[in-house]
């Protein structure tokens, strides 16, 4: 994820200190009403675990989303204003996130990245993992990776 360094800060509900929402974007869905829609970093790794191919990508790209509604961003100076955005066919895992930004977005944006979480990931033994082109024998247990 990433937010905007130089949005105002908000003050905490838990200790009163100042915090930085991170950047989301937003499905319009009425006069002044949007769904928030987290966007996290994409990078190249993840949109290939994703079954998103990097190359197929503009460099211009900004978003990749698996999502069909028209997506914009929030910038009080300036209004909605929609992002560069490429649709791909993303898993459509209800953990997984279905938006992303792509690794130059940040830079063109003005965004700071930071880390929101992992993925974690276990494939059975029959099934075959990212590393593998072929499934590990039945009796292996399952290989998990961070």
């Amino acid at each position: 994820m990433a937010y905007d360094p130089s949005a105002p800060a908000e003050v905490s509900l838990q200790n009163s200190e100042p915090v930085r929402h991170a950047q989301e974007l937003g499905i319009p869905r009425g006069e002044h009403t949007y769904e928030g829609v987290p966007a996290y970093i994409a990078t190249p790794e993840l949109l290939r675990l994703m079954g998103a191919d990097p190359a197929t990508i503009p460099p211009s790209t900004d978003v990749v989303t698996g999502r069909t509604q028209n997506l914009v961003s929030f910038d009080q100076a300036r209004g909605d204003q929609g992002w560069p955005t490429t649709r791909a066919h993303l898993p459509d895992h209800t953990s997984l996130p279905d938006t992303l930004l792509t690794s130059g977005a940040p830079a063109r944006r003005h965004l700071t990245p930071v880390r929101a979480g992992w993925l974690a990931g276990c494939w059975s033994p029959r099934s075959p993992s990212p590393a593998r082109s072929s499934p590990p024998p039945a009796t292996s247990p399952p290989t998990c990776a961070l």
